[in-house]
C-alpha cells in the first residue's frame, strides 16, 4: 500500500513540474506619484522657436519639466498659471515670478545652426536674487532633441541640488 501511495505521490509531482512558471515581475514601472513636502517650485517656461518653415516636433521645456517633476525634488508650475514667457533674459520681470512663489526659473530658445542642427540655448535663474544660474548653448540634431532635453534637466538638476542628475539614462535588468 505503501508502495501505491508513493507511486501516486510521484505521477502527481512530474504533472505539477509540468505546469509552466509564469514571470510576474517581468515589467518594472515606477510611478511617483507625489513628491516630497520640500519640493522646490520651479517654472519652465516654453522654448522659443526660432527656425522657420519647421516644427520642433518635441516640446523640449516640457520634458525638461516632467523630468524634473518626476526626481520629487521639484514641483513645475502650470504653463495656465505663467504670467509670461520669456525667452531671453532681458524679457524676464522676476517680480512676476516671485508673485508666483516659484524659486528657480528656466527660458530657452531653440535656433537654426549649421548642417541643419539645432542651437538650444538655456538659461536657469534665481527668481530672488535675479542672477543667472546656469546658462549653455546646446548643439543637436533635429531628431535629437529629447535627449537633448533631458541632458539640460541633468544640468539644472546637478546645479540645483549638487548631484548628477540621471535623466538621460536607461535602466538593464
Amino acid at each position: 500500500m505503501i508502495q501505491a501511495i508513493a507511486k501516486k505521490a510521484l505521477i502527481l509531482a512530474f504533472f505539477l513540474l509540468l505546469i509552466p512558471i509564469t514571470d510576474s515581475a517581468s515589467v518594472l514601472n515606477i510611478d511617483i506619484v507625489k513628491g516630497g513636502s520640500g519640493a522646490v517650485p520651479i517654472a519652465v517656461v516654453p522654448f522659443g522657436w526660432q527656425v522657420k518653415g519647421a516644427s520642433p516636433g518635441e516640446d523640449v521645456a516640457s520634458v525638461i519639466s516632467n523630468d524634473l517633476l518626476r526626481s520629487g525634488r521639484f514641483k513645475p508650475i502650470a504653463r495656465k498659471s505663467m504670467l509670461e514667457n520669456p525667452t531671453e533674459a532681458s524679457e524676464v520681470k522676476f517680480t512676476n515670478w516671485r508673485v508666483l512663489g516659484v524659486s528657480n526659473l528656466v527660458i530657452g530658445r531653440i535656433k537654426p545652426a549649421s548642417a541643419g542642427n539645432y542651437s538650444v540655448e538655456f538659461q536657469l535663474f534665481n527668481v530672488y536674487t535675479g542672477k543667472q544660474l546656469l546658462g549653455y548653448s546646446v548643439l543637436t540634431a533635429p531628431g535629437q532633441l529629447r535627449h537633448t532635453a533631458h541632458l539640460i534637466s541633468n544640468m539644472i538638476y546637478k546645479q540645483l541640488t549638487g548631484k548628477r542628475g540621471a535623466f538621460d539614462t536607461h535602466i538593464a535588468y
